[in-house]
């Protein structure tokens, strides 16, 4: 038997030229990663597929087709399945968070729907198709947790049941979604059962919290290692260098919520060396983090703390904890002093009853705030099915069982919000709610609906202050009053002359256009400087050679080479020779440090010193990288998430080598 998963995807996933899975939908979807291998374990036999277009699916043709959907793709859920049955007809089970909060919704075309966590269901209704494809609902009829038409009338069942020793689960196959170029992060939970906002939004609904054992998440940590290890295992990266680039994403706030647990398995991923293979992304409230807990996240290499809170309130946000902003400062203070880079992701109506005021109140907090932060998000709670705001919703709008099938689903996104989206607020109207969001998306910089113009002074701001930084630790290690220096410019970006002061050094530039320099040097000088230009030329060798001769005799050049460190893009680029690219096009070109020590020493010249930084705060160099991603289209003609995208640079001081 043939068996395909078909997850839905919020239909602007595929606008331009590919598919771009984000949010809702892709973490609800990696559920399948875990549900896949159960499945398989439990039948040998059964063939099983994922696919997210339905062309791919028709063609497939499976014995029975399994669609998830979480609500912002509920709205697709009839019109596939009305195809799948005209085209195929077989039956079409449905399952996901969305039809497990509310099972009235089942479309017509939808034979069967699944409530709540679906292994034990889909496993007997697996043994029931096997054996006869036409099974009706007087065989699957009484399996539990079913709801199910017959007769042009809906029936349900008795509740589901779930698994209660989760370890004894099989290990996810993360890679199973890691061919979707939007999101390639492996996504690692520690527990299953209803805990969080984002857990109810994504995931199916169960009784109870079940955890799984520190042994069994270290294991799959390994595992995840043991897979990038693998899959990039021909990619020109020294081995120190790992720990800075493969990426693991706890998507759970349960990891930090038990302080003993957490400490066993910062302990396992220490005594395996894990943390010298991969980084970690940690989900987290501002309440869980204190200077112990933050002193075992630097300790197990974590990078990135995506800080998730509410509007400041007194009150206690139904599956997410009050923050106030007291609670944010000292936060933002203890993850400044271990080094851990902060992606804040604020919620900006938790409550039906949050105050125009207590949103002013988050707003100014943020902004003052707001160099601390690698990275802002503003969300806001929709009435989704499952949460608090819905009753209240069903109430306002006095809806029926028919009115569902005309609600505008797509609408009930937090990440895409638009004025004209369902709200429950009982002090601020739409109108002024919809003006408030767009203040917390400009100060965010970089949500969608927002002005290119209204985003510019924000983006400016932050790009001057790391850039300044940055020019700021150049000048103290290479340069020194009166220097005669060089500045070879790609990309103006780069340029130390605008946070340099005039009179510190005698500072000219030379630009790089059409792949070649454009005129020689001016004068001998002491210090060349190519921060990222050596990747645009098309004779890197021939301008080296050249360049060196503009060196005074003690002179030396300072070669930075930029490499694109994102994972999706270096899956892409396994399959083409990056380093003989003939594109004419910026930072195409990606240099191994072999092979740029061929290039140094072919050039008559020897590496004094060589070292890497990895850019990870990106924020700084965004104009530069905002022009990467855009030279990718060349080959990779999809967005690429800026949280993923890490430069890695490798810096080498050289000079004439003097026989």
């Amino acid at each position: 038997m043939k068996l395909a998963f078909f997850p839905l995807f919020h239909p602007s996933s595929f606008d331009g030229k590919g598919f771009q899975g984000t949010g809702i939908d892709f973490m609800s979807a990696y559920y399948l990663t875990g549900l896949l291998p159960f499945l398989e374990k439990h039948f040998p036999d059964l063939q099983t597929c994922v696919e997210i277009t339905l062309p791919r699916i028709l063609l497939q043709r499976p014995d029975l087709v399994v669609i998830w959907s979480s609500t912002p793709s509920f709205e697709q859920v009839e019109t596939v399945a009305e195809v799948i049955k005209q085209n195929l007809e077989i039956p079409i089970l449905l399952a996901g968070p969305h039809i497990s909060h509310l099972p009235t919704a089942l479309p017509a075309h939808v034979d069967i729907g699944i409530l709540g966590e679906p292994e034990i269901p889909l496993h007997q209704l697996l043994g029931i198709f096997s054996k006869d494809l036409q099974a009706g609902p007087m065989k699957y009829g009484k399996v539990p947790g079913l709801i199910y038409q017959s007769r042009g009338r809906i029936y349900s069942g008795s509740p589901a049941k779930s698994i209660q020793q989760i370890d004894q689960l099989p290990m996810p196959r993360h890679s199973l979604l890691h061919s979707l170029p939007g999101r390639s992060i492996p996504l690692v939970s520690v527990s299953r059962g209803p805990h969080s906002l984002m857990g109810l939004l994504t995931q199916p609904p169960s009784g109870r919290v079940r955890f799984f054992s520190p042994e069994r998440t270290v294991a799959e940590i390994a595992q995840i290692a043991a897979d990038y290890r693998q899959l990039y295992s021909k990619w020109p990266v020294p081995a120190e260098m790992l720990a800075y680039i493969f990426p693991v994403y706890i998507a759970d706030e349960l990891f930090l919520a038990q302080p003993e647990r957490f400490q066993a398995i910062c302990e396992g991923i220490l005594a395996q060396n894990l943390h010298k293979s991969v980084f970690f992304m940690v989900n987290a409230y501002p309440s869980q983090l204190n200077p112990e807990t933050c002193r075992w996240l630097q300790l197990i290499n974590t990078r990135k703390i995506i800080l998730t809170f509410p509007s400041f309130s007194t009150r206690e946000a139904p599956w997410m904890p009050a923050c106030s902003a007291e609670l944010l400062t000292r936060t933002l203070d203890v993850c400044e002093q271990y080094r851990l880079g902060v992606i804040g992701n604020f919620l900006l109506n938790p409550l039906a009853e949050t105050t125009r005021r207590e949103m002013a109140h988050t707003y100014w907090t943020l902004w003052e705030n707001r160099r601390r932060f690698d990275k802002l998000k503003a969300f806001y709670l929709p009435p989704m099915p499952g949460t608090p705001l819905w009753e209240q919703y069903q109430q306002q709008y006095k809806l029926k069982a028919e009115d569902l099938e005309r609600l505008p689903w797509q609408q009930f996104d937090p990440e895409r919000f638009t004025p004209t989206v369902p709200l429950v607020n009982r002090t601020v109207d739409a109108e002024s709610f919809a003006s408030i969001m767009k203040g917390f998306q400009v100060l965010a910089a970089d949500d969608g609906g927002v002005p290119d113009q209204e985003k510019a002074p924000m983006k400016q701001d932050q790009a001057y202050q790391m850039q300044l930084q940055s020019a700021k630790a150049l000048q103290k290690k290479y340069l020194h009053p009166g220097m005669d220096v060089l500045e070879v410019i790609l990309d103006e970006s780069f340029s130390l002359k605008p946070y340099l002061a005039s009179d510190f050094c005698d500072l000219q530039q030379l630009k790089v256009e059409g792949g070649q320099l454009k005129g020689p040097a001016p004068r001998p000088v002491d210090l060349i400087i190519l921060r990222g230009s050596l990747a645009g030329l098309r004779e890197p060798q021939a301008a080296l050679v050249s360049l060196s001769q503009s060196l005074k005799p003690d002179g030396q050049m300072l070669i930075s080479l930029l490499n694109a460190q994102n994972i999706a893009f270096i899956l892409s680029a396994l399959n083409w020779s990056l380093e003989r690219s003939s594109y004419p096009y910026k930072l195409l070109r990606y240099y191994s440090e072999n092979t740029a020590r061929e290039l140094i020493q072919s050039a008559g010249l020897k590496i004094l010193d060589l070292e890497y930084t990895i850019m990870n705060n990106i924020q700084g160099f965004r104009d530069s990288v905002e022009g990467l991603l855009k030279r990718f289209e060349t080959f990779w003609p999809l967005a690429v998430s800026e949280e993923r995208l890490y430069i890695m640079e490798i810096s080498m001081l050289v000079k004439k080598n003097r026989k």
